[in-house]
């Protein structure tokens, strides 16, 4: 008896240890170890795993049964990346070797400098494969020689954040709070992903940005780089988070609120709410007249002139009309009238979209 009370103890334990064992190389668990690696190491990793068909239909499976959130959204997006080199493999055997990237192509510019802009912006529909590139290749990726490696990398990181910011894929946002969350408020690439996630449109960006701004006080080009960023959340709550900036004493944060006003108000935007749109875009006409009005530098003239015609109204025009006869702050010589070269930059607005209404800005 007691022989097979130990006999049944060791059968209990042998199985136990064979299904840690075969939990250990689920494709689950597989997958979730890459989240560790970095560089050759996860490069190396992933391989591995993309040799076992079971691992690659699992990756699939867990895609149709999970959704993106603040705690899947990594295990998902690097599941999802995985899937892509199989169903995706030219995109993603491109990105690895970007011509924009490569001083044998750039060089050859006019103004020689990397930039994958362009091929990215053909890429957005591979998201998944770029923020794994930005979070885990980096470090592998090949650059053109030790001289330019510096300027690629920061271009390439650069380009990445922007494309992904548009893709539209839901992990951007996640991807992109984490990125700034994540550490320097004054890196470059932080300023670049304070915008990219502007560039998301989703609504949930605005306390992310504010929070930003909140932390950065008196760091400009922080303050500059969430400004822009906010124009590209077409929400009406953040239209009041924009008009205060419009009277920021600093020019470069006064400049960017101005340009971030008129890309907020575009009509492009506001296509599926016209009412709420019309209504936008009249009050953000008042308040550019009200900044070029106290304006006194160029800079800031030409970004009123600059941002006007994208919310050309009627009413505005109005407004601009009136304003004429008042226009008697002193400007220098070379700006002439600013009213009026405001108001012809809107009229010509205006006739543009009556002749082709299809084409909004």
């Amino acid at each position: 008896m007691k022989i097979f009370a130990c006999s049944l103890t060791l059968s209990l334990c042998l199985l136990s240890v064979a299904t840690a064992k075969a939990q250990e190389t689920s494709p689950s668990a597989l997958v979730e170890s890459l989240l560790d690696k970095h560089g050759h190491a996860y490069v190396d990793a992933r391989e591995a795993l993309l040799d076992r068909q079971d691992i690659v239909e699992a990756a699939r499976a867990t895609l149709e049964m999970t959704s993106y959130g603040p705690s899947t959204w990594l295990p998902l997006v690097l599941t999802e990346a995985l899937a892509m080199h199989v169903t995706h493999r030219q995109e993603a055997e491109r990105l690895q070797n970007l011509q924009g990237i490569d001083n044998n192509h750039y060089l050859r510019r006019r103004m020689p400098a990397p930039s994958a802009a362009r091929e990215l912006r053909q890429m957005r529909h591979v998201a998944p494969l770029m923020i794994e590139l930005f979070l885990k290749g980096i470090e592998t990726y090949w650059w053109s020689s030790g001289a330019t490696a510096e300027a690629e990398e920061v271009a390439l990181r650069r380009d990445l954040l922007i494309a992904i910011g548009r893709s539209g894929h839901p992990a951007s946002f996640y991807f992109l709070t984490d990125v700034i969350e994540g550490g320097c408020v004054c890196c470059e690439s932080c300023h670049i992903a304070i915008m990219a996630l502007g560039e998301t449109g989703a609504e949930q960006a605005l306390p992310v940005l504010l929070n930003v701004l909140d932390e950065a006080r008196g760091d400009v080009a922080t303050h500059t780089a969430m400004v822009k960023a906010l124009g590209r959340i077409h929400h009406a709550e953040v239209w009041p988070h924009i008009k205060v900036e419009l009277d920021n004493m600093n020019p470069r944060v006064q400049e960017a609120a101005i340009r971030s006003a008129g890309v907020y108000g575009s009509r492009r935007y506001w296509t599926d709410k016209p009412v709420q749109g019309a209504k936008i875009r009249v009050a953000i006409g008042q308040s550019l007249l009200d900044a070029l009005y106290k304006a006194r530098d160029e800079v800031v003239v030409t970004a009123v002139l600059e941002s006007i015609g994208s919310v050309a109204t009627p009413e505005i025009q109005a407004m601009l009309e009136r304003r004429l006869p008042k226009a008697s702050f002193p400007v220098q010589s070379s700006s002439g009238d600013k009213f009026q070269r405001a108001l012809d930059r809107l009229n010509r607005a205006l006739v543009r979209l009556e002749r082709h209404p299809e084409q909004v800005r």
